[in-house]
């Protein structure tokens, strides 16, 4: 069968849906490379003997983790890049020397796709995220490095938010429900980073008002507009997003980490929406 170049994978539970393995191998494409790239289904207790395995093969390059793992790969590593220790979470693993290394890409892939897909400025923002959870412990440090921005983490536990605040003390928190009067400015960028609104659930949000030019953005991605973002088009948002861009931005860090080689992404996004909405 012959080298089949290097090999890598996208671990989760569950893991069907991802886009991963369609992606990579258009990066791979690029710049002339042959990779091997496979999606891999882990038992909730079995990532690190997992991961270990994977490693252990011959040509295992580079892992992706999504969730349910990434605080599982975050233990995991020996060693971690200063983003993944401020998100507390690992979305991407490779090998140096003989140790596992972890990064985080998902907030490098958030203001990548904001910035320079959608064309959207973060400096100097009023930014309000929906959820304390992984997802959005990742975005953190990459928003909190944009020059004056304001941002308030909403969330349906206030003791996670809480929680949240102590690794990140320049956010603001909030309870999700019961907050209104809380939200005090017009938002800039509205960010949804819970589940909440994938099973239509009646979910009373606080009062808000949205600047002109605001951008909604659901970290999840979908064939349609999700319903986050049809409630934020009502509510007054200018732009809507999905987290499609990121997804593709956040692998194309990944890929670099991986393959030293920063690939073009909007031909990639592109297809990758095409693919969604002939599936």
């Amino acid at each position: 069968m012959g080298n089949r170049g290097n090999l890598y994978a996208v671990m989760g539970n569950p893991i069907e849906h991802s886009l991963s393995p369609y992606i990579h191998p258009l990066f791979a494409a690029q710049c002339n490379r042959s990779i091997e790239y496979e999606k891999i289904c882990v038992a909730l207790d079995g990532f690190p003997a997992a991961a270990t395995s994977f490693f252990a093969r011959p040509r295992a390059r580079g892992l992706n983790i999504t969730v349910p793992f990434k605080q599982q790969a975050y233990r995991l590593c020996a060693l971690l890049s200063t983003r993944a220790q401020q998100a507390g979470a690992v979305n991407t693993i490779y090998h140096q020397s003989e140790d596992l290394y972890g990064d985080n890409t998902d907030g490098a892939g958030l203001v990548r796709d904001i910035e320079q897909n959608l064309c959207w400025e973060i400096d100097n923002k009023n930014i309000v995220v929906l959820g304390a959870g992984g997802a959005v412990r990742g975005i953190l440090p990459a928003l909190l490095e944009k020059s004056e921005v304001k941002i308030k983490v909403l969330n349906r536990t206030l003791e996670k938010a809480l929680d949240l605040k102590k690794q990140f003390p320049e956010i603001e928190v909030a309870p999700l429900v019961g907050a209104d009067g809380s939200i005090t400015q017009p938002i800039d960028l509205l960010i949804n980073g819970t589940s909440a609104f994938l099973n239509a659930e009646a979910f009373v949000l606080p009062q808000m008002i949205f600047n002109p030019n605001a951008l909604a953005y659901d970290l999840i991605y979908s064939a349609q507009n999700t319903p986050f973002m049809e409630w934020a088009k009502l509510k007054g948002a200018t732009a809507v997003s999905d987290g499609l861009g990121m997804l593709v931005e956040q692998a194309a860090e990944s890929f670099a980490l991986w393959e030293s080689f920063h690939p073009e992404t909007a031909s990639v996004i592109e297809a990758m929406r095409k693919k969604l909405t002939t599936a």
